[in-house]
């Protein structure tokens, strides 16, 4: 933590603005980016489904969910640690950290793969859950990156090439080969373009060995906090598909995926975004801090707030049209998780402004709880008769109050860390 600047009320309050102003630009042009190209998968996302079977679709779904687990941790969140300090060598080496740890964690998860396909004989198809993970891992490299440079333009075209691309060679693989194996492949050509952030990465003179000891308490709380996160994350589709088998798991996957999958899109995209701006205002304890942030969660409720109440309405109708037979129950799904996927869509961005403003651990014990509340949803509800439709419902309602929590610890921690200014 850097110490306090020294700076007139005035002066503090002109920084907080112009971060407000550069915050709604930069967002505004990285959410274009994001809108159009997952816009183009929606328009593919009804061929893919009359290309594939809900089974097919649990699968890939089953796979993502698992490569998901661990795309945080693999970093430790060291890209997260790079967003927060003012050095800039030691931001190089914290990002050079990350991917070196990206890389290890990567290989560890292929090794584990290949041995339960040896041993055990399960689907090859796993193997590919490492490459995920490590362009998973580029992603949030990069993307600190350019928020840390402010380059908010190639960060918006990165994700209309991301969101795009998945749709669309998804479909032409899938339309060749209508397999698991081919909507794997397309998810990792889209990602591919991430790897051009990567170019020149070399560390500093100053010792990669003098940063993770800057960095190793952080990347200690934040990398358990981001495997607790990303398994809550994952754990509804792994536990439907565990409840329900594969083809339960593909209605409820394929629901996430046209509500939540755009939804996260844009709040990824805002939250990304946000990282550099709010990253400077904690780095120095700006009183700024906490204005910025309200603004930002304003931002994303009216943003979120549109496409959710239209899903509650028109889903159950227009997704059976789009889709066709089979994925009847993906419109009801849809249309009870809503209120969920608003709390989510505006809450997620949000939480980790904890890890930049040093409350690593409170998002920890947050996500731990959130991890214990989703298992106990999708096992409990299950096995006292619920069908599909009822956990989706209570699992909506669970999300509500976990992510109006995050919000009230993040204003929480935002005002400590601008009255330590006082």
């Amino acid at each position: 933590m850097v110490d306090p600047e020294p700076t007139a009320h005035g002066d503090g309050e002109s920084r907080g603005s112009s971060a407000i102003t550069r915050l709604r630009r930069g967002s505004a042009i990285v959410f274009a980016g994001s809108v159009l190209g997952y816009g183009i998968s929606y328009l593919v996302t009804p061929l893919l489904g009359r290309l594939v079977t809900p089974e097919t679709f649990g699968v890939f779904s089953a796979v993502l969910a698992l490569a998901s687990l661990f795309t945080g941790f693999s970093t430790l969140r060291l890209e997260v640690f790079a967003a927060s300090i003012a050095s800039s060598a030691h931001q190089r080496n914290a990002r050079l950290l990350a991917l070196i740890v990206a890389v290890m964690i990567s290989l560890i998860i292929l090794v584990a793969c290949a041995a339960a396909w040896l041993i055990a004989d399960v689907s090859p198809l796993w193997l590919l859950a490492a490459p995920m993970v490590f362009m998973g891992s580029v992603q949030l490299i990069a993307t600190a990156r350019y928020s840390v440079a402010r380059a908010y333009t190639t960060m918006g075209v990165g994700n209309f090439v991301q969101g795009g691309g998945t749709g669309v060679a998804q479909l032409a693989l899938a339309a060749m080969s209508p397999t698991a194996i081919s909507l794997v492949l397309g998810f990792l050509l889209a990602r591919v373009h991430w790897l051009l952030a990567l170019r020149g990465h070399r560390a500093n003179r100053m010792p990669l060995l003098g940063t993770w000891r800057r960095a190793r308490s952080f990347a200690r709380s934040a990398g358990v906090s981001a495997l607790l996160n990303s398994t809550g994350g994952q754990a509804p589709v792994l536990l439907m598909t565990v409840m329900f088998g594969t083809a339960g798991a593909g209605v409820f996957a394929m629901a996430v995926r046209l509500l939540v999958g755009p939804l996260a899109i844009v709040a990824q995209a805002v939250g990304s975004t946000s990282m550099g701006e709010i990253g400077r205002l904690a780095s120095r304890r700006d009183a700024q801090l906490l204005p910025t942030v309200d603004s930002l969660l304003r931002q994303l409720a009216l943003m979120m707030a549109v496409p959710c109440l239209l899903a509650a309405v028109f889903a159950p109708s227009l997704v059976t049209l789009a889709l066709g037979p089979g994925w009847e129950q993906t419109g009801l799904v849809i249309q009870v998780l809503t209120l969920g996927a608003f709390a989510q869509a505006v809450g997620s961005p949000l939480t980790q402004i904890l890890n930049l403003t040093h409350h690593s651990k409170v998002l920890m014990k947050w996500d731990a709880a959130r991890l214990i509340a989703i298992a106990a949803t999708f096992i409990a509800v299950p096995l006292a008769g619920g069908g599909i439709v009822l956990v989706s419902l209570l699992y909506s309602v669970t999300m509500l109050v976990l992510y109006i929590a995050a919000v009230i610890l993040v204003r929480s921690a935002c005002r400590r860390v601008s009255l330590s200014t006082s």
